[in-house]
């Protein structure tokens, strides 16, 4: 039995009629992605039939999909994990976002538009006037600039944090010349800039209404944007309800009167839920394209395929011996055999890489990824070499380690195959599986020896990648390893603006931090969007993070 196709027909059974419930039940409001489904290799999309002639777009209905957990909060600067991202994104509004149907492309949104300064060192957005947010509050300048004080301009007010605080260091202040203008001052010019604020993670936040309920804690708990969606209700466990603002101020957006996002755990159950077309959006992988086979090649069902910024790492808490020792860590980076580790987990369907991605442009080359520890394609070798460091460290019998990981089936799969891999250098590794808002507490204290996980980037950009998980203030870096040698390469990367230039520098910084192994890199999939024909008006983007506000998706029903 394959290692992710697990039958549950209890669970199958106990879905369904959560899905029943769900429709019905009458409820009040109240992490990192998770691990994909089998990734594809490169090739192209298994062949659709030729699209039918366009049709007007229609009103109504609502957008069924998944997610395997609740959000742990509604606060997109707080959360890292796509059960908030993808389920709060429709309920806001962004300065600038990703273009929904061309996903390489920046287009203005809440900004009407915006100039860069001739020094690259300011950026001045004009705002959209007669925007309002679900409570009726104006949108202004200063709820831009609030929102980005509380949460993107470091030093950030007590108590408040943001995973992806790093890759916005080069902005020095906020400034408001009037009520529709905002002016973002940078220390240096910084070519990546537009990119992080249009990725999915940015929303404006009503300053008012923040002041008024006692503080920024309250976006924890609610939800309040200019977005096409509001919160209607949550049932934990169960389902996120969505509904349209019908005063929303794109005219004649959205087109539907909704989405629901059911909590769906088992894989098992979520395959039958998209086969039976009960969920509308979801699945594409080797399971869903050879169970609708028939409606693929009819053209029912879609499946698209995008490089994808998803990454399976094994994080080390470099604080704790035996892994604050670089040979311990090294050892570890060359006793993962990769290729095995893709064969188990992704039945051969994924790529290896390095800390960024390797359908990207910043990738290190290939001749110079296989000099890297654990790269090299000698497996014998790899182990060899990783049992003597180890030796060397006082470790010649290897030792023992808490693989700490979310419970989830593909969280808790993906721990298994690496605790088989360990074995091979004689690490002993238990598996502690925990609840989502508990495992993730684990990870923020450090409390864990190694951590296999799941990490989703919004963006192919060293900025946002190394400015999120490797440099020492890194906002999400739970290995814990501070480089301020790697930490410069990064300041100079971030400030070349010549892309030759800064390409050197970023593979030089890759180099360095693959080998210093906080994160064991351990396979790259690929996004694999599935959904029902009949879901017009969607693309999936190469991050799972981004595109999620389906203001302009409608249903041909």
């Amino acid at each position: 039995m394959q290692m992710r196709q697990r039958l549950s027909l209890l669970g199958l059974f106990s879905a369904f009629l959560l899905i029943a419930s769900a429709c019905t039940a009458p409820t009040s409001p109240t992490g990192e992605g998770q691990p994909a489904a089998p990734d594809q290799p490169k090739p192209a999309a298994p062949d659709q039939p030729k699209p039918a002639a366009k049709t007007e777009p229609k009103y109504g209905g609502v957008l069924h999909t998944q997610k395997p957990e609740d959000p742990p909060s509604y606060n997109l600067y707080r959360e890292t994990t796509v059960n908030t991202n993808n389920t709060m994104s429709s309920a806001y509004d962004q300065l600038v976002r990703f273009d929904r149907l061309q996903p390489d492309k920046i287009v203005p949104e809440l900004a009407e538009r915006w100039e860069v300064s001739p020094d690259g060192k300011t950026f001045t957005f004009s705002l959209v006037k007669g925007v309002k947010f679900h409570n009726g509050n104006p949108l202004t300048a200063a709820d831009v600039k609030f929102t980005m004080e509380s949460w993107v301009v470091s030093p950030l007010p007590k108590g408040e944090r943001n995973p992806r605080l790093g890759a916005y260091t080069a902005i020095e202040r906020v400034e408001t010349p009037d009520d529709f203008t905002v002016k973002l001052h940078l220390k240096y010019p910084n070519p990546s800039l537009l990119d992080n604020l249009a990725q999915g993670w940015n929303p404006i936040y009503d300053r008012e209404f923040i002041e008024q309920n006692g503080g920024t804690e309250v976006m924890q708990k609610q939800a309040m944007g200019t977005g096409p969606y509001k919160l209607k209700e949550h049932q934990r466990g169960v389902s996120v309800e969505m509904a349209k603002n019908p005063d929303y101020w794109v005219k004649g957006r959205p087109y539907l009167n909704g989405l629901k996002f059911f909590v769906i755990r088992d894989p098992n159950t979520y395959r039958a839920a998209v086969r039976t077309a009960q969920l509308h959006l979801g699945g594409g992988d080797k399971e869903y394209r050879s169970e609708l086979a028939k409606e693929i090649a009819e053209g029912k069902y879609i499946v698209k395929r995008v490089g994808s910024y998803s990454m399976q790492v094994l994080g080390l808490n470099t604080t704790r011996p035996p892994l604050d020792d670089p040979r311990v860590r090294q050892a570890i980076s060359l006793g993962i055999d990769r290729k095995e580790f893709i064969r188990l987990y992704y039945e051969g369907e994924a790529d290896i890489g390095g800390y960024l991605a390797p359908s990207g442009k910043w990738k290190l080359p290939d001749e110079e990824l296989l000099k890297l520890p654990g790269y090299g394609t000698d497996r014998a070798a790899n182990q060899a070499k990783a049992k003597e460091l180890l030796a060397q460290a006082g470790f010649p019998s290897g030792f023992k380690a808490r693989l700490v990981t979310r419970s989830t089936q593909g969280y808790v799969d993906l721990a298994v195959v690496v605790q088989g891999l360990l074995q091979k250098i004689g690490i002993d590794a238990e598996v502690a599986p925990q609840e989502a808002a508990m495992a993730f507490e684990t990870r923020q204290k450090g409390d864990f020896d190694m951590l296999p996980w799941t990490l989703v980037g919004s963006l192919d950009d060293p900025d946002h990648v190394y400015g999120q998980w490797y440099i020492c203030n890194a906002g999400a870096n739970f290995s814990r390893l501070c480089d301020k040698d790697l930490d410069a390469l990064f300041e100079k990367q971030s400030q070349t603006l010549d892309p030759k230039e800064r390409q050197k520098v970023v593979w030089e910084m890759e180099k360095k931090a693959v080998s210093n192994a906080g994160f064991v890199m351990l396979s790259w999939g690929w996004q694999q969007a599935g959904y029902w024909a009949f879901v017009k008006n969607y693309e999936p983007h190469p991050s799972i993070y981004n595109n999620w506000q389906m203001r302009d998706v409608w249903l041909d029903q």
